[in-house]
């Protein structure tokens, strides 16, 4: 009589090949599976003893230093002027919802909105109008030159630390 695989890993049998694969739900409910990795087992001791370099958070107590951060709801609830403001506080260095902020130039991609566009919300928002703060609207956006085109931005300005994009879903 063949042991099933459930009694295999239960018995400790084969356990590398038999391990069982990690099951998640992909773009549109599709189901996806994943080997799981062998984990590497360690202890408290060794973890305190290793030196990490520290990384300054981008916003005190809410985002990191370092990253990819992702705004998801649903539409028209916000998420392009928060984007915005963010943003705002990022160049000017001020607090945001009272916590500190890492100054740094930043890219805005605002793929969603044109020129008028982003005024309109940058008359509804801003204090002032930062120099440090640049942006790219759906206006000038070419999606065929994408890298092409941050790669133009990063080498004319140099001191640009955030990128924020604000995409429109297709349909």
């Amino acid at each position: 009589m063949q042991e099933s695989a459930e009694s295999k890993i239960l018995n400790n049998e084969d356990a590398e090949q038999s391990r069982p694969a990690f099951i998640g739900f992909g773009t549109h409910g599709l189901p996806f599976t994943k080997k799981m990795k062998s984990h590497e087992v360690d202890n408290l001791k060794n973890l305190a003893e290793k030196q990490y370099k520290h990384i300054e958070p981008l916003v005190e107590n809410l985002l990191p230093g370092k990253g990819v951060y992702l705004f998801c709801g649903g539409s028209k609830i916000g998420k392009s002027w928060l984007a915005f403001d963010l943003g705002l506080h990022i160049c000017s260095g001020k607090k945001f919802w009272n916590y500190d902020v890492k100054q740094t130039d930043v890219l805005y991609l605002c793929l969603e909105d044109d020129n008028e566009g982003l005024q309109d919300r940058m008359f509804s928002i801003a204090e002032e109008y930062s120099e440090n703060f640049y942006f790219v609207t759906a206006e000038t956006f070419v999606p065929e030159h994408y890298i092409k085109q941050l790669d133009e931005q990063m080498k004319n300005h140099p001191d640009i630390g955030r990128i924020i994009a604000g995409l429109r879903a297709s349909s």
